[in-house]
């Protein structure tokens, strides 16, 4: 059931009304302001159209990975809704987007061709050091933050690593170029690490 054929139709029944929800979302929260009541609630609209609307076909993804992407998406929202909330919203907030991730990776990851080792170690220094310089203080105080926050951390590094080599090394479907992908997840791994 895949409604969205092309571009023009997808950007009239997907894109625009997102739009228009997140400039919602906007006055609504004065400027996204978080202290605001019902922030939370929100935040949580444009990525609850975004999964809805991909779960009924308004996507140009495989049907096969339609389903998965729509979950994902949901978990977003569950994450989205959670860290809106509260402090105490972060773990569980942490472990719906963890388990977002995981869906986005059942999207793409089959079709990697060959991992770029450089990426992976690259990645993998990266993650060490801010796991042990962020993490490693908050174990003892906080250990199951500091433990969902450190597997948090490898999912969105495992993310990296595929998106970015399919980027570099290319894919089963595809020569290199995967470009948007890893630009997304890097932007998440960056704006993630922030808040640790």
């Amino acid at each position: 059931m895949q409604f969205a054929k092309s571009k023009t139709t997808f950007l009239l029944l997907v894109g625009i009304p997102y739009t228009l929800i997140i400039g919602l979302f906007c006055w609504q929260t004065n400027g996204f302001n978080s202290s605001l009541p019902g922030y939370s609630l929100w935040k949580s609209l444009p990525c609850l159209f975004l999964g809805v609307s991909v779960f009924f076909g308004a996507t140009m993804i495989r049907e096969k990975e339609r389903c998965v992407q729509a979950y994902g998406l949901l978990f977003g929202v569950l994450g989205d809704f959670f860290l809106g909330l509260s402090d105490w919203g972060l773990v569980p907030g942490t472990v719906a987007f963890g388990i977002a991730h995981l869906c986005y990776l059942g999207t793409f990851a089959h079709r990697i061709k060959k991992p770029s080792i450089p990426l992976a170690i690259g990645v993998a220094v990266y993650g060490v050091a801010l796991n042990r310089l962020c993490l490693k203080p908050l174990i003892g105080t906080h250990p199951l933050l500091s433990g969902v926050l450190l597997l948090y951390s490898l999912i969105l590094s495992a993310c990296v690593i595929i998106s970015g080599s399919m980027c570099l090394k290319g894919s089963t479907d595809q020569e290199a170029g995967h470009w948007v992908c890893f630009r997304r997840i890097l932007y998440f791994k960056r704006r993630d690490f922030r808040k640790i």
